[in-house]
């Protein structure tokens, strides 16, 4: 059986809005026979991403049109994974031709929106006029990722 490639390291996912950045380290001393890597949302299908042979990051765009609250589909977390392939070499006068590495795999959970919080004040002057007042509670994790899709809606009489 040939030895496989070692498998990539070091993976993370960051996230701008919805543009999401996946970052990893080469595992063995190159990929020169190439590179794969695939994405999906929640548990949906691998998607794939072309990569050159050393690549290390590669950026993904989410069309938020596809998903919640536009679609029913909810885009709860996003996962990567990559692989690579080494060309064969020679290792004391014998040639190793590895297959390809095993998948390496990173998943990043989206948080739903907070629930805003609402207060209703009635005017002391006039009997008809109520202030309302809203905030969305703050994050007490100052480094969590920031909730999709904020949509507010209000209605008046």
């Amino acid at each position: 059986m040939a030895p496989k490639t070692k498998a990539p390291t070091g993976l993370s996912i960051t996230r701008e809005e919805n543009v999401f950045t996946f970052t990893w380290k080469i595992g063995d001393s190159n990929y020169s026979d190439g590179q794969q890597l695939e994405y999906r949302v929640a548990n949906g299908e691998w998607i794939p991403i072309t990569v050159g042979k050393t690549a290390t990051t590669a950026t993904w765009t989410m069309n938020k049109s596809q998903y919640y609250p536009t679609t029913a589909t909810i885009a709860s977390s996003v996962s990567f994974r990559v692989r690579g392939n080494r060309k064969k070499y020679k290792q004391k006068k014998k040639t190793i031709n590895p297959g390809w590495s095993d998948w390496a795999e990173k998943t990043l959970a989206i948080a739903a929106p907070k629930k805003p919080e609402v207060t209703a004040t009635l005017d002391n002057e006039l009997s008809n006029k109520t202030t309302f007042n809203w905030s969305i509670p703050a994050d007490d994790d100052q480094n969590a990722q920031k909730p999709f899709f904020v949509n507010y809606e209000w209605q008046t009489a």
